[in-house]
């Protein structure tokens, strides 16, 4: 199956060699960050933790990527970043989103993990 899209917003070109991900950010180990409590869950994991790194952002505007986060059907438009391209010649487009509430996964209960599921 082909990776074809349509060309979309200031991207510019028919973005034929890139895939599309959704990164959802629960909390716990991969947007923790260090407090005097000790490591606690962070906000803005996309423009902190990944926007500054080259391997992670080609350095370019993309416009926001549309995505269903919920029941209601209405799509999101979630802020998004692109990898440079990788040796088989694509690209990753991904966006990030971040749960209301950040969760510690040491201390999550049966209750976090269902919210999670759903």
């Amino acid at each position: 199956m082909a990776d074809a899209f349509p060309p979309n917003g200031n991207d510019g070109m028919l973005e034929n060699i890139e895939s599309r991900v959704l990164i959802c950010v629960t909390g716990g180990t991969i947007c923790m960050k260090k407090s005097t409590d000790g490591l606690i869950p962070a906000r803005n994991f996309l423009e902190t933790a990944l926007a500054p790194r080259s391997e992670f952002n080609d350095g370019l505007q993309h416009s926001p990527l549309m995505v269903q986060t919920d029941d209601s059907g209405l799509p999101s438009s979630l802020k998004s970043l692109r990898t440079p391209v990788n040796s088989y010649g694509k690209q990753i487009r991904y966006a990030v989103l971040e749960y209301d509430e950040l969760l510690d996964s040491s201390s999550i209960d049966a209750k976090g993990w269902t919210d999670i599921a759903k």
